[in-house]
């Protein structure tokens, strides 16, 4: 069994419990997240009264409300889709998901009339007076939910969406827009991911090149094939800069929700700003730190080998198309093996 992360157990050193919620929770909780069970309230709405019940079962620490939020209290058409999961209270473009391969489960099925609410309606009831961190994940419902959150959405720590860059949905806000209204509120884009594509019939995989992407400790090259971006992750945070004179709880909730959100130097951060005043966030400093420091050799080593074995099969082909000695190919060859057989114990996951 994985032991309990030092974060955890400082988590559980707040007054008040860490709250995080999940819009759109099918499938259930993040990792990071279930390893705060106990020493956070995890909340998650699906508007599947079915997915709810499985997901109680397999998260019996959790909430799960079925509910579809929304930034109105009311009655609204859900729009079914062949994959459930695609499902959204705005209607599908039926002309895109034609037009762009890959969409075909974003095809609407049926549509049903359901209730909606807001979380700020559900919150008072429930007694929730602050939100940690928020997920969202609604189909192109993301800024109404937000917009429905009234005062709640300045409680959020870390926020992470889905955002669209061309429609999936008829009249759905893009990211501009969602980006314009979050900054407004006072949360900055720190990580943009995911980035999904959907190509045009017939194209194949035409477009395929190299892109880079530069982060605080390298620089990540890789293959990228074609299609148009339509869809990706972001994640927000409006803590990154926090005073270190504020009171150490908020320094602790401020690490912990963004280790809960993967954002791994926000929470070292914001627990070398607590450490001083409240020593047990020094445990778990130290871990995400030592954690840190092997994710950024595991990137090393796998970026080497990645170029090794791309550079030397590249070389390769050069030679033998141009009649150079089979000797000399052989031994790039055997190069070759030697960076895949490195790989393949660094990502164990890759298969033949």
């Amino acid at each position: 069994m994985t032991s309990r992360p030092d974060i955890a157990r400082l988590a559980a050193t707040l007054d008040e419990p860490l709250v995080l919620v999940d819009v759109g929770v099918r499938w259930g909780f993040e990792p990071r997240w279930e390893a705060l069970a106990g020493a956070a309230r995890l909340i998650g709405f699906d508007a599947d009264e079915d997915e709810c019940d499985v997901l109680r079962g397999r998260h019996p620490g959790g909430t799960f409300v079925a509910a579809a939020l929304s930034d109105t209290t009311g009655t609204a058409t859900l729009h079914v889709a062949e994959e459930p999961a695609s499902s959204s209270l705005l209607e599908p473009d039926a002309e895109l998901i034609a037009r762009r391969r890959g969409m075909e489960t974003m095809r609407e099925a049926r549509r049903t009339a359901i209730a909606t609410t807001t979380l700020e309606a559900w919150a008072g009831p429930a007694g929730v007076t602050r939100v940690d961190g928020l997920k969202l994940d609604v189909q192109g419902a993301e800024l109404a939910v937000l917009r429905g959150a009234g005062p709640l959405l300045d409680t959020v720590r870390v926020l992470d969406l889905e955002v669209e860059f061309n429609p999936i949905y008829r009249g759905q806000p893009l990211f501009a827009d969602v980006d314009a209204f979050l900054r407004e509120r006072g949360f900055s884009l720190w990580r943009l991911g995911e980035l999904t594509h959907y190509g045009l019939p017939g194209a194949g995989n035409a477009g395929t090149t190299t892109e880079r992407q530069t982060f605080a400790d390298g620089v990540l090259r890789h293959r990228v094939g074609g299609g148009q971006l339509v869809w990706g992750r972001a994640r927000y945070a409006r803590v990154a800069d926090r005073a270190p004179t504020d009171p150490w709880p908020e320094h602790v909730r401020d690490g912990c929700a963004a280790w809960a959100f993967q954002l791994d130097d926000i929470a070292v951060a914001a627990l070398r700003r607590a450490a001083t005043a409240h020593p047990p966030a020094q445990a778990a400093l130290e871990q995400l730190e030592r954690t840190a420091e092997r994710s950024s050799r595991w990137r090393t080593n796998v970026q080497r080998d990645w170029t090794g074995a791309s550079v030397r099969l590249a070389r390769v082909a050069l030679l033998n198309a141009r009649g150079r000695d089979e000797e000399q190919i052989a031994r790039e060859l055997r190069l070759t093996v030697a960076n895949v057989r490195q790989l393949r114990r660094a990502l164990p996951w890759v298969r033949d």
